[in-house]
């Protein structure tokens, strides 16, 4: 397969999703809340 075919098959694998995104978020949120 191409270069462009190898980057485009790696990039749709990468998990986008709002539950992934609030996941890191909330974790985020309780790493600095704890320091406060």
């Amino acid at each position: 397969p191409s270069a462009w075919s190898e980057v485009v098959s790696r990039v749709m694998k990468i998990d986008n999703s709002w539950d992934n995104t609030a996941r890191k978020y909330i974790e985020v949120y309780n790493s600095v809340r704890v320091r406060l």
